[in-house]
């Protein structure tokens, strides 16, 4: 864990009881005497399982901890780091006398799991990866190294005192033993965690990745019982559009994983039905034991999309009567690793049955009518006599066709797939700053886009005169008070491009009660998911742009203040709405010339003519009429003049911000506050924030031994610049002034220059 010359104290602390009672978690620090850093690791000491009797659910409880002995022995947690999976890894596991083990393993970083969308996502991530990692055959053989055969604390062999609690007559105690055996008779088999909870995970906000610990219920199963228990537990899903988001995601991960190690991927289909059954058999141990986490997902998926499936509403009489209405409509076949078939399979079966059919039916379709060789003259009888002659040999002729020309097909096919193959497509879609962030290309290929950066909400005070000397002179300024009111600023979501195709910060200011119309709707969505993130209702919410850069400074939850996003001097961007002034004229509105008032002219305030009565004769769409005047949104470009935050005073705002200028919208009035206004740094392309990024298209060829990062000549694409030009013509405009590369620039980092190295490149910070 660390290197120290000698040991000056050592520290406990207990960190949790185990659940049976026998045994702790501990956390254990040393301190060295030299200038050493002090070290920290967690100690999980097990107690023996005599002390227990004849407890048979505490029994089954305390055998997991030598099953978690069993994982840390053979350094499953080693293989699972390597796959990208953090975890404990053990320092020392030690049996001592009769069922008493100590387990030395390191200390996870981090913090606890929040229930929120990047965290989920970073889980089922995780998940992926393990179970990509023992899938198939690799799990038979972890069990074979002592680990369990079956994964999960609420499997039906280990919870048959909860199956003794429901009523006889329950249709879910009935269709138990026939959900298990489906789920033991999955194609789908790898190894779970077992109890991914919340409490089991750690989030590193730093690193943006997640670490689980508490392997005691690691074992074989079908992934879809780990989903059913992660999503149902520890996810943040309030809709069927939320939990099909997170199936999707994780599917995806894991097919990735699949195909580069060389497995079968699988289809949706097939693990939405295994996660149907699994969230039944978590159902099944709730019922008997004690409801927790989202319940009414989990009853969701018992009543409407199983039991309703199985018996129509209707409950069977036996558990034989399930079990085999369980296995017709999800069949284990059906779960069978393979996305699709594939068309070398699909043309041999397809020629396969053609030939058959044909064999069966050519006398039926070719076979001529009785007397048809009578009616017409000698020599037609004759020709058609010969031609039929004959039945099953004519069949089998036909058949021999078809299978040739399949044959034909299928050599086609797969001559022009062996083609295609040769040469691979890679993009580098995801322009960084660093290796792990992703900016999507395809919101930067027609335009470069100027970022706000984060924001804040305040209210109109007041305006105000502000005098001041330059150079002996004294000339007055007009500007206007913002002030931000008690409770301030909060950081409410975060979006980031692999969900939501962008980097952004959502910012929410002024706690409210909401009452009744605000309790429904979207707005009663919105307090949900600030509700999620530990935060109260907020009444204005606006999201803000970022780079990603400035994305990984901010955490949900986060207050944000003035000074630290501006300094005096700065030029903002403030937008409103501006007064609302009702029907006015065109003078008023547009600010029109009245007409004459003397002289008999009739046309004094009124608006002139609208158009030609022949071509076009309409009134073209924008003409300046009379109308609604104000309430438009409107941004003012103004400078900061004074900034104060931090007031701790009684009957003041916390934050009093002072711009040069006028801003938008109604002063504040007595006790009803100013128009709501909202700021950010100025888009200004000079300031570090205008970076176009590029789009690196290139080709590879598939082989041993190919470094995928070399692209071959003449097959690298790059979007053209604003002005029409390739960045690789100006690659070679540069050259002319400057033969040596331009001074103080590293093109070896550059991906439009010839001497770059793509290694180089992926990693520079200004790509």
């Amino acid at each position: 864990v660390c290197k120290m010359s000698a040991i000056e104290s050592v520290s406990t602390r207990c960190l949790q009881a185990l659940w049976t009672g026998l045994g702790s978690v501990d956390e254990v620090s040393l301190r060295g005497e030299d200038a050493s850093p002090s070290c920290s690791f967690v100690v999980k000491s097990i107690g023996s399982y005599k002390a227990l009797g004849d407890d048979k659910m505490a029994l089954a409880d305390h055998m997991s901890y030598y099953n978690e002995a069993s994982f840390y022995e053979q350094d499953f947690s080693s293989a699972i780091c390597g796959a990208g999976a953090l975890c404990p890894e053990p320092l020392l596991v030690e049996r001592q006398g009769e069922g008493e083990v100590v387990i030395c393993m390191t200390k996870l970083s981090g913090r606890t799991f929040g229930r929120n969308d990047q965290q989920t996502l970073a889980a089922l991530t995780w998940l992926a990866r393990v179970h990509a990692l023992f899938w198939g055959r690799r799990a038979d053989e972890a069990v074979q190294r002592g680990v369990s055969d079956q994964a999960c604390f609420w499997h039906l062999d280990n919870r048959q005192i909860e199956l003794s609690r429901m009523p006889a007559a329950d249709p879910l105690r009935l269709a138990a033993s026939g959900i298990d055996a489906r789920l033991k008779a999955d194609k789908m088999q790898t190894m779970c965690h077992g109890d991914p909870k919340g409490a089991n995970i750690m989030w590193d906000a730093e690193a943006q990745e997640v670490s689980f610990y508490d392997f005691q219920w690691f074992g074989k199963a079908p992934p879809s019982k780990d989903l059913a228990y992660f999503i149902a537990i520890a996810a943040p899903v309030s809709s069927e559009e939320d939990e099909a988001s997170l199936l999707r995601h994780y599917h995806t991960e894991l097919c990735k994983l699949l195909a580069a190690q060389g497995d079968d991927g699988l289809r949706f289909e097939c693990l939405w039905s295994s996660y149907q059954l699994a969230m039944c058999d978590l159902g099944r141990w709730m019922s008997g034991g004690f409801k927790f986490g989202n319940t009414s997902l989990i009853f969701g998926h018992v009543k409407k999309a199983v039991l309703k499936t199985l018996d129509g509403g209707k409950a069977l009489s036996s558990e034989e009567e399930y079990r085999e209405k369980i296995f017709q409509h999800f069949p284990p076949f059906l779960a069978m690793a393979g996305a699709a078939m594939p068309l070398r399979l699909v043309l041999v079966v397809g020629v396969a049955l053609l030939a058959a059919l044909a064999a069966r039916l050519g006398s039926a379709f070719i076979t001529p009518a009785p007397g048809f060789g009578q009616q017409g003259p000698r020599g037609t009888s004759q020709v058609h006599q010969a031609r039929h002659e004959g039945p099953e040999g004519s069949a089998a002729s036909f058949a021999l066709t078809l299978a040739a020309a399949g044959a034909a097909l299928l050599a086609k096919a797969s001559t022009g797939r062996a083609q295609r193959s040769r040469l691979v497509a890679r993009r580098a879609n995801m322009v960084a700053t660093r290796p792990d962030q992703a900016i999507p290309w395809w919101n930067r290929m027609v335009k470069p886009q100027v970022e706000s950066g984060v924001g804040i909400w305040a209210e109109k005070l007041n305006m105000t005169t502000i005098f001041q000397e330059e150079e002996g002179n004294v000339r007055t300024v007009p500007a206007t008070i913002l002030v931000i009111k008690r409770g301030g600023n909060w950081v409410t979501a975060k979006k980031w491009p692999e969900k939501f195709g962008y980097y952004s910060v959502q910012v929410g200011y002024q706690r409210y009660s909401p009452k009744g119309w605000q309790l429904k709707g979207n707005r009663m969505i919105g307090i949900k998911d600030l509700a999620k993130n530990e935060l109260p209702p907020l009444r204005k919410i606006r999201e803000f742009r970022v780079r990603p850069d400035e994305w990984e400074k901010y955490e949900v939850g986060q207050r944000l203040w003035p000074s630290d996003l501006f300094k005096e001097g700065d030029l903002i961007d403030v937008h409103g709405k501006s007064k609302g002034k009702g029907m006015s004229g065109a003078i008023k509105k547009w600010g029109h010339k009245r007409g004459p008032m003397t002289h008999g002219s009739k046309h004094h305030r009124r608006y002139g003519s609208v158009g030609a009565g022949t071509s076009p004769g309409r009134v073209l769409p924008e003409k300046k009429m009379p109308g609604w005047a104000g309430d438009n949104k409107m941004a003012h470009t103004l400078k900061i003049m004074k900034i104060m935050d931090k007031i701790d005073e009684p009957n003041m705002p916390e934050s009093i911000i002072v711009v040069k200028g006028t801003v938008p919208g109604y002063s504040a009035y007595w006790k009803e506050g100013g128009s709501y206004v909202y700021m950010h740094r100025r888009k200004n392309k000079a300031d570090g924030r205008f970076k176009r990024d590029p789009v690196w298209l290139w080709y590879y060829k598939k082989g041993e031994g190919v470094d995928p990062y070399v692209p071959l000549r003449a097959k690298a694409w790059t979007w053209n610049t604003l002005w029409g030009r390739d960045m690789r013509w100006i690659a070679r405009e540069v050259k002319k002034y400057w033969p040596d590369g331009f001074p103080g620039y590293d093109h070896s980092k550059d991906p439009f220059y010839d001497d770059c190295d793509p290694h180089k490149a992926l990693k520079a910070p200004e790509w």
